[in-house]
Formats: C-alpha cells, structure tokens, sequence
C-alpha cells in the first residue's frame, strides 16, 4: 500500500490524518446525509453514525502510524544499518596503513579480524545508550567513534616512544588525532592505556587503543569480569567483588617511563 497520499476523515469530534492511496470520501458523504436527513430519518442516521464510526475504527486500525517506541527502535536499526556499511566502506583504506605503521614500528595488532563492530552489536549499543541517557537514537549516534576500531600492542620499555613514532606517521598520511586519553599513568582506573580517535583523510573517525603488553593483558581479564558484572542477574555482592578484582588487575600495571608527556586533548568532532 502506497502510505505518501494523506486524507483527513471528519466525526462530530476529531480531524485524523490517515495515509492511504484510496480517496475516502465517506466522512463528507456522512455529513451531507446528516444535513439533508437529520430531522427525516433520525434513527437511519443512527444506524448510519454507527455503521461509520465502525467502519473509521476498521481504516485505523490498519493504517495508524508507527507507535513512538516503534518509530524509536526502526530509528536505531536504521542508523546501526547505515553507520556498519559507512565503517565496510571506510576499512580497507585504514587498515592498509594502521597494518602499515604497525610493520614499521615493531608492534602487533591485537583482535584485528574484529576491527569493524558488528552491525547487531553496534544496534544493541545504540539502543542502550538512547535507553539510558533518554536522548534520541541521532543524538545518540554522534558519540558513536569505534565502528572501526583496533588495539595496537607494543613493550613497556620504548612505549612512549612507539607511541609518538606512530602517531607522528599517521600525521604524515593526513590523519588527525583528535581525541587522546591517557590512563596508564593512573592505577585506580580499572582500564589503563592510551585511547585515540582519530579522523581520516575523508573526515571518518575511528578508534586506535595503544597499550602495552601487561596492560593488554589487564585488559583481557577486565574485558571478561566486565561482562560478568554488567549482567541483570548478577548479584550486587558479586558485582562489588568484581569491581575489586578489576582495580586490582590494573595497579598491577607499570607506568612506561615518559609516559606522562603523553597530553591528554579532545577536538571537536
């Protein structure tokens, strides 16, 4: 059924819009019998109102807009549709030189075939935020930087060296950082590493984390007591004991020397 076409029905009371490709016209044919009748034939009006408002309830029913929750949940899939094939369309051209600068300053891709998020899980991120945060799914979206994403893995010893040296390259391909966060440097954070977005030559944004071999690690345990403490059914006691073991995963940690020159910044995206 074409729905572009909209036609108003009249009752005594209320105009509603209903989408259609058929021209109902039983609304005004109803009000002139009721102006030319009326006074004849009461009770057949009756029968007619009845009849009609049956008849309106029927069109309604079938051809009543999506509820607000409907139109919200149809808004997530369709961005968590477009922004996955938007990061298919992206990858290849960043991942030749995120593996480029990788082979060249001696480090190693971690989780590199999961480098694009899927589209369900992309889906199921996006409706948690708009659920949590109450804003809307394209408010929602902006925040979104990680479709593509990639763990960079390097030593302790020349950390904050690699780290520069990698970046330094990746300005010289015309990539921008735009964002840096810096965690190793504090051990009460439950993750420690240096987390990036970064903007490529087309204006498409991604996320590189850089970390060093014990903070990896960490990052590994965390990753699975994290999903343990997130679910429902997981006790608060449990969940508070997680939350220990998470920091004391991560005070483990070394600092690698140099590694608070490393500033902190976030441009606008």
């Amino acid at each position: 059924m074409n729905h572009e076409a909209s036609i108003e029905i009249q009752t005594n009371e209320t105009a509603w819009p209903l989408n259609n490709d058929t021209d109902l016209t039983c609304g005004s044919f109803f009000s002139l019998l009721r102006e030319e009748y009326a006074d004849k034939w009461p009770s057949l009006m009756n029968e007619l109102k009845e009849m009609y408002e049956s008849l309106f309830a029927l069109v309604k029913s079938y051809v009543d807009p999506l509820t607000a929750a409907d139109q919200e949940a149809a808004r997530v899939e369709e961005l968590a549709h477009r922004y996955y094939t938007l990061a298919v369309e992206k990858e290849p051209r960043i991942t030749k030189d995120i593996v480029e600068i990788s082979e060249m300053t001696g480090s190693r891709l971690a989780h590199l075939a999961r480098r694009i998020k899927e589209e369900d899980s992309l889906k199921r991120k996006l409706d948690k935020t708009v659920k949590e945060e109450n804003i809307t799914p394209d408010e929602a979206i902006e925040d979104f930087s990680d479709c593509v994403r990639y763990t960079d893995v390097s030593p302790t010893e020349g950390f904050t060296e690699h780290f520069r040296t990698f970046r330094e390259e990746l300005l010289s391909r015309n990539y921008v950082i735009v964002r840096v966060k810096n965690t190793l440097m504090d051990p009460a954070k439950p993750y420690r590493g240096i987390n990036t977005y970064v903007q490529d030559p087309g204006g498409y944004w991604f996320e590189i984390q850089f970390h060093t071999d014990e903070s990896y690690e960490a990052l590994r345990a965390n990753h699975k007591l994290y999903r343990e403490q997130r679910e429902v059914t997981t006790p608060q006691e449990r969940k508070e004991e997680i939350a220990q073991l998470m920091m004391d995963a991560s005070s483990k940690v070394p600092v690698p020397e140099g590694c608070d020159t490393i500033r902190q910044y976030q441009l606008e995206k």
